[in-house]
């Protein structure tokens, strides 16, 4: 390789190469000797190999720094890239808050809305729940249920009041149940016309005026409803003896009682002997004279209907 400078014979430092190695030689004598060692300040190919990537063990010594350069650099935008995800997802949960409308403002839902979604073949309907202010009505019963049970029919005079009439039914020494599980007990002829009960025997208590009637036997037939007649003769017997309990209080309270138990049973005796002495103070003898004949029709030898016409007799004088 050619000197970059050639210097005088004489000197010592006889030339500079290329690569910047110093030749050293001894005058003439042609004994030159070549050192690497650069020169100072002259900056070598050497220096400047290591201070560029290359082959060889500089180019290897390159590679940490850059490599801690290239992960420096991934954080630095990984972190940035966060922060504009954190960013946007704030700005996004303000502006649909923002534009959430208000519940009250609300329009109410259409009837298609409002309707229940029907489930898919072979899956259980959803269950609707009811308010709890407002109760369903209770299902009729079905006519299949009907069909096996029956019901009792009081068949009882007109002229009585219905209001003062009461029935309760038993079966097996207690007091018996409908169909739904209801005691059938002093219920009105109505309401025990509406009750639904197993077939069989029943022992219906009767109860007219605060006074117990004989009891009477109900033969319960599956889907007819079976008479339970009441006797004219009973209802006579609660109309009189209401009668006696308002004649307590004075004044004419007990007539219409003592004219209701005749008509009910026209050979209720007592009842004609009580009018008969009303309408001898109070009415006419023709009405004396028809309590009295009818009072001889049961019993001719009363002694109560002789009084009586003793004293129509005396008062004709």
């Amino acid at each position: 390789m050619a000197p970059l400078l050639a210097l005088s014979d004489h000197s010592t430092l006889q030339g500079l190469h290329e690569d910047g190695s110093v030749v050293w030689g001894a005058g003439d004598s042609g004994n030159r000797i070549r050192s690497t060692v650069p020169s100072a300040g002259v900056p070598t190919r050497a220096a400047m190999a290591e201070n560029s990537p290359g082959t060889g063990t500089s180019g290897e010594q390159k590679k940490a720094p850059r490599a801690r350069a290239s992960w420096r650099t991934l954080g630095i935008v990984g972190a940035a890239g966060l922060l504009t995800f954190l960013l946007s997802a704030v700005l996004t949960t303000v502006v649909v808050g923002s534009d959430r409308p208000d519940p009250t403002e609300l329009d109410p839902p259409s009837p298609e809305q409002a309707a229940p979604v029907a489930a898919p073949p072979g899956e259980p309907a959803p269950r609707a729940s009811a308010p709890r202010a407002a109760q369903a009505p209770k299902p009729a019963e079905p006519p299949a249920k009907r069909a096996q049970t029956g019901n009792v029919l009081v068949q009882a005079p007109r002229g009585i009041a219905p209001a003062e009439l009461r029935v309760s039914l038993l079966r097996f020494g207690e007091v018996a149940r409908a169909a739904d599980g209801r005691p059938v007990s002093n219920l009105a002829p109505a309401q025990l016309r509406a009750v639904h009960l197993e077939p069989g025997i029943y022992v219906a208590r009767v109860n007219y005026r605060d006074l117990s009637l004989p009891e009477l036997v109900a033969d319960v037939t599956a889907g007819e409803p079976s008479p339970l007649a009441i006797t004219t003769t009973a209802l006579a017997e609660a109309e009189y003896a209401a009668g006696l309990r308002a004649s307590e209080k004075g004044g004419t309270a007990d007539i219409p009682y003592f004219r209701r138990a005749v008509r009910l049973n026209p050979g209720h005796l007592d009842a004609h002997l009580q009018l008969a002495a009303f309408e001898l103070v109070n009415g006419s003898r023709r009405s004396v004279q028809g309590h009295l004949t009818a009072v001889r029709r049961i019993d001719p030898d009363n002694p109560d209907a002789a009084r009586v016409e003793r004293l129509l007799r005396g008062r004709k004088r």
